[in-house]
């Protein structure tokens, strides 16, 4: 299977302009509720940048008519969490895990393969990390933290996932 960059074009932004939130509005209150109601924290994944400061969620939501992902990002005009997506420029999730470490870093398609990858002990010498917003959404991460470093690809066994990893691979 062959790719070339023109496949990969850029999508049009937005105007939304979020940023990290204030120190006093770190969770959203609906993301709070869910995981005392449904004890779901394990579906609600924090991204977070280099210096350890939240950036927004990604709930995931899954049941028997399949699963649904909601963002959840901080808009500075209404003060308030919004269920809208970065535009742009977002940071990999576990990024904060980059910052000072010399380890080599895998990179997996989903939060699901990156938690699953932390928790295997063959994969304690990794930071693990991936994007946000599945396949089609590689063109919206800024991968500069991993310039300089050992970086593996570990895309999923299907056309998508080869093809995003494919993404990756052009943008590193």
């Amino acid at each position: 299977m062959s790719y070339n960059y023109s496949e990969f074009k850029q999508k049009k932004r937005d105007d939304f302009n979020p940023s990290v939130p204030p120190d006093d509005n770190r969770i959203p209150s609906g993301l709070i509720k869910d995981i005392q109601l449904n004890g779901s924290e394990h579906f609600i994944h924090e991204y977070k940048n280099i210096n350890g400061q939240t950036c927004f969620y990604i709930k995931k939501k899954q049941d028997r008519g399949g699963k649904s992902f909601t963002p959840m990002s901080y808009c500075p005009e209404k003060k308030t969490w919004v269920p809208k997506a970065w535009p742009g420029e977002r940071p990999l999730f576990h990024e904060q895990r980059l910052k000072g470490s010399e380890k080599p870093v895998l990179i997996t398609e989903g939060e699901k393969s990156c938690m699953a990858g932390e928790n295997k002990i063959e994969f304690t010498d990794y930071n693990i990390v991936t994007w946000s917003g599945g396949s089609n959404q590689v063109h919206q991460t800024n991968f500069k933290h991993l310039k300089n470093k050992e970086v593996i690809l570990w895309p999923d066994n299907d056309d998508q996932g080869i093809k995003a990893m494919v993404e990756v691979a052009i943008t590193l």
